[in-house]
């Protein structure tokens, strides 16, 4: 299992990229602020990586952040596990280890309700 400096090292490189570039580049944050921006104010990253709808680090904090769905009367619940930037042995490594070390956890979480 990565750490959680790996995890958060994956965060910064992978997803953080991608999120920064669409939220730039489809004009969210000029709608958001009401003027041009260049960059991501460096006081709303922390903001947009703890959204709930973001689970990222390594199993155990994904493990965490994945309980609050549980909350939820949900039938279906879709996980995206890669970016484009990513390749794809690291997506089906993200997908295995989701699999392996998050769905049993929210299984059996859910049994007990």
């Amino acid at each position: 299992m990565p750490s959680e400096r790996d995890a958060e090292a994956a965060i910064e490189e992978d997803f953080w990229g991608i999120m920064r570039d669409q939220l730039l580049g489809f004009g969210f944050l000029e709608v958001l602020m009401g003027q041009k921006v260049y960059d991501v104010p460096p006081e709303m990253k922390p903001m947009l990586l703890r959204n709930p709808g973001v689970w990222a680090g390594n199993p155990d904090q994904v493990r965490e952040q994945a309980a609050s769905v549980l909350d939820f009367d949900l039938d279906l619940l879709m996980v995206r596990t890669m970016w484009t930037n990513y390749k794809l042995d690291r997506a089906l490594r993200n997908l295995e280890t989701f699999a392996r070390e998050v769905m049993p956890m929210l299984r059996a979480e859910e049994a007990l309700r």
